[in-house]
């Protein structure tokens, strides 16, 4: 089977956008990922895949904090900035609205849930890190808007169906 097959594959799932924010050398990177998921609900666990090449990839390891934004249907520029598909060049955070409250790790501003985590294990596997996350903290936003969505190489938007 070819990459190109199973990345075609994968497309057609579609997945929640979120913002990814660790610190690395004590200077604070974020990046978007779309392969995140809950593991366990006791304990609160999550896990995220990141490139092993990406710098919070590479960099992140156990007991270090992390937080995870789950973005809302508005906040496609913000998830193109943390892509770096924005054409911005210079620092992914200029510009964008923190929630640093009580946080070591800030999350973005108006997302429609954040995770506080702690790195639990990070687990080598082919061209990615699955990294497991412990949840220290969920915040809810106070808005219902609806996720961003990453669906078939493109932005998305959740509807229920009536």
């Amino acid at each position: 089977m070819s990459s190109a097959a199973f990345k075609e594959a994968m497309s057609r799932f579609a997945s929640g956008v979120t913002v990814v924010v660790g610190t690395v050398d004590r200077e604070l990177h974020g990046m978007t990922v779309a392969a995140f998921s809950s593991v366990s609900a006791t304990p609160p666990v999550v896990l995220v895949c990141l490139g092993v090449n990406s710098t919070l990839g590479a960099a992140l390891a156990p007991g270090e904090d992390v937080s995870i934004s789950i973005l809302p249907a508005s906040a496609s520029t913000t998830a193109l900035r943390f892509a770096g598909l924005d054409g911005h060049e210079g620092d992914r955070f200029e510009g964008v609205a923190l929630d640093a409250a009580g946080s070591r790790v800030p999350t973005i501003a108006g997302a429609v849930a954040s995770l506080l985590t702690r790195v639990r294990q990070v687990v080598d596997v082919g061209d990615h890190r699955v990294m497991l996350l412990d949840v220290d903290e969920v915040r809810v936003g106070e808005t219902n808007e609806v996720p961003l969505l990453w669906w078939s190489r493109g932005f998305a938007e959740a509807v229920r169906p009536t």
